[in-house]
């Protein structure tokens, strides 16, 4: 397995750890009162467009040559670093 497979399947193994963790909070978004419904909406819609850009990255990261992915990986990084931070800060505000 070369570094680019390794990184792709860790990659995709956060992507799946965060899809999950979307759709929890998802679930509980149907469940708050109603004034708390529009803060669970727009912190979902933000996190979800974030998980749909990491997740294209991770496809030019696959497709890519395995000297190209080195330079779209700083860019996926980043992405996961924007994902994290945004749970973490949901969780923060809404646990």
């Amino acid at each position: 397995m070369t570094k680019k497979d390794v990184f792709v399947e860790k990659m995709k193994a956060r992507l799946d750890e965060w899809s999950a963790d979307i759709d929890i909070i998802q679930a509980k978004a149907e469940k708050v009162e109603a004034g708390l419904k529009s803060d669970y909406a727009e912190q979902v819609a933000e996190l979800e467009s974030k998980r749909s850009a990491a997740k294209k990255l991770l496809v030019e990261i696959k497709s890519s040559s395995n000297e190209a992915w080195t330079e779209l990986r700083s860019g996926i990084e980043g992405s996961w670093s924007e994902i994290e931070s945004a749970l973490k800060e949901f969780k923060n505000k809404f646990s």
